[in-house]
């Protein structure tokens, strides 16, 4: 009987701060007010990105043509002196890229060569068309293709130009004059006229002679495409 009353009173007194502890709680936590978080907005629905355009398709590049093969063979060119932009008459020659004469004639003539490059170079042979009868070389050269006629000229520029021989101020009837044109070898002689006479245009030296006195002029200038009276004056 004894034992049973210990195991008894150990019960009491285990079940005891249990009761004191839960009562404890429930004080402490009515004495202290509950907040409850406010609630946060939702963040703003954010637009979605807009849609790029698809970039365009480039086209293709085109296609390019092959080149036509040039035609091969022989073509011809015609070939004419100008004087004063007018046909003249005289020889003229077809000069290659290398300096080599292929076709010379009359001004005028049709030559047949082979396809190319050339230059053409024209002489005044008639003194009364230009009194120095000049040989020029076009500055600009001439293609001939391949069954095709060319044309190309040598054109001679012109002046037209009267002398009066003045010694003391009066006019000299019998004169002769000699004129050099600067850079050339060739001497053409005038004499008293009352034609105008053409020539090469260009700066010229001469000699007047009168009788057996020789006197030397320099400096006379003849213009291209023009009408001239010049007065020689001597002493």
């Amino acid at each position: 009987m004894r034992i049973i009353a210990l195991v008894l009173m150990g019960a009491v007194a285990c079940g005891s701060p249990q009761g004191r502890d839960e009562g404890s709680s429930e004080e402490a936590t009515s004495g202290r007010e509950h907040v409850t978080p406010e609630a946060q907005p939702a963040p703003e629905a954010q637009p979605a990105p807009e849609a790029q355009p698809a970039p365009e398709a480039q086209p293709a590049p085109e296609a390019q043509p092959a080149p036509q093969p040039q035609p091969q063979g022989p073509g011809s060119v015609r070939v004419t002196n100008t004087v004063g932009g007018q046909a003249a008459g005289g020889t003229v020659q077809l000069v290659d890229e290398a300096g080599e004469i292929v076709a010379e004639g009359s001004s005028g003539d049709t030559f047949e060569v082979p396809s190319g490059v050339y230059f053409v170079v024209g002489t005044v042979t008639e003194p009364t068309v230009l009194l120095d009868t000049p040989t020029r070389r076009s500055d600009v050269p001439v293609r001939v293709s391949a069954g095709e006629v060319a044309e190309a000229f040598v054109d001679h520029p012109r002046s037209l130009v009267r002398f009066r021989v003045l010694r003391s101020g009066r006019p000299v009837r019998r004169w002769r004059l000699e004129l050099r044109r600067r850079g050339w070898e060739q001497t053409v002689t005038v004499e008293p006229s009352d034609e105008y006479i053409p020539l090469t245009p260009g700066r010229y030296d001469g000699t007047v002679v009168l009788g057996t006195t020789r006197v030397e002029v320099q400096d006379v200038v003849l213009q291209a495409d023009a009408r001239q009276d010049l007065p020689i004056r001597v002493q």
